[in-house]
């Protein structure tokens, strides 16, 4: 059967953070935000750099259209569909009232990923489409308000992993919004009082402190794409998850883009550094990219690795409501995954230019 990436609704990630004995990829520990040692950053990083499988669930009301609207099959990512094709605020919002996942089962999820060995689940809470998986009063655009399912879909997921034992974490677009006036890429009518600094300040740094307040123990904070040049507001955001008394890990792309993080040196990490950031987080050369995000590997470009890992991603299983996942074929893909790190050396992501491993210095 081939697999319709589209149809996929979530997402495996499956990261490698480091063979045993191997630092994770993360800047240098010099002086740490609010004056944390390097050795409490250390403990803080431990499970993270022995965790190396998990499971990245991307999910929201993009998958409702399986990656085709009115017609026209999307290029590239179903999450981007809205941007993509241009489809208007009014007609996405419509598309909302339809998205009701009756068949949801996050113990289900978990149980899975428990079984297959994986470690840590992290879900998009909020994509670029700026729909928030929870109820949150920083906006009505949201699962609770704003769909007929009326149900915040991130709290029996986080009692799941409570429950099994996996470590919880929350993907949140906070730089691309394009349905809150201000937030990067935003599609609607002209607001000249709209600004990136007012949306930052009155949707993304509350709602994630709505994240950290109703959901227990968050691992981590997974931003994205990055937001250059917006050091204050990336300090914001870090002050604001660091005064609700959160641990949580912080990746770069609160302030850099995956692409840009393989190249950052000197200064550029030091930027990194004062703002409180835990971990550089690279593009898809730190992870295999299943379903809706495809799979790539910097590493060995002819490597049989990709062969064996699309056999098992079609193998994986397909489905419009998350079930009937084979976990058997998720513990196959963990074997590959190890074996493949261990065939190309593989402590860290290879430059896909080089093929020499991206070396973080170290103090």
């Amino acid at each position: 059967m081939k697999c319709n990436k589209y149809r996929l609704l979530f997402a495996l990630l499956i990261l490698s953070l480091g063979m045993p004995g191997a630092r994770a990829q993360e800047p240098a520990a010099a002086v740490r935000y609010r004056g944390e040692t390097p050795a409490q950053h250390d403990a803080r990083m431990q499970w993270w750099r022995e965790a190396k499988f998990g499971m990245f669930i991307t999910w929201g009301v993009y998958a409702q259209l399986a990656g085709n609207y009115k017609g026209t099959e999307l290029p590239g990512g179903a999450e981007w569909i809205m941007r993509n094709l241009q489809i208007p605020k009014a007609e996405y919002e419509a598309i909302a009232k339809q998205f009701n996942p009756v068949k949801y089962n996050p113990d289900e999820w978990v149980r899975l990923a428990k079984e297959a060995g994986m470690k840590y689940i992290v879900i998009t809470s909020k994509h670029h489409d700026g729909f928030a998986l929870f109820d949150s009063n920083a906006s009505d655009w949201n699962v609770v308000k704003a769909t007929p399912c009326g149900k915040d879909l991130l709290k029996p997921l986080a009692e799941a992993c409570r429950k099994h034992g996996i470590r919880l974490g929350f993907y949140y677009s906070q730089s691309k919004d394009w349905y809150h006036p201000g937030g990067m890429d935003y599609m609607g009518a002209r607001d000249p009082k709209a600004s990136f600094d007012a949306y930052f300040n009155k949707i993304a740094i509350p709602q994630v402190k709505e994240l950290l307040a109703g959901y227990g123990d968050v691992s981590i904070l997974w931003f994205d794409i990055g937001m250059p040049g917006q050091e204050a507001l990336a300090e914001r955001m870090v002050t604001a998850v660091r005064d609700a008394g959160s641990s949580a890990l912080i990746n770069s792309r609160l302030l850099v883009g995956g692409k840009h993080t393989p190249g950052l040196r000197g200064e550029a990490l030091d930027v990194l550094r004062k703002v409180g950031i835990d971990y550089l987080c690279y593009g898809p050369g730190s992870a295999v990219r299943l379903g809706d995000w495809k799979y790539i590997f910097y590493h060995d470009p002819g490597c049989k690795v990709r062969e064996e890992l699309f056999n098992i991603r079609e193998d994986i299983g397909e489905t419009k409501n998350l079930t009937g996942l084979n976990p058997e074929k998720l513990k196959e893909l963990r074997k590959v995954l190890r074996d493949h790190l261990v065939k190309v050396d593989g402590q860290m992501p290879s430059d896909k230019n080089t093929g020499k491993r991206i070396e973080i210095p170290q103090d």
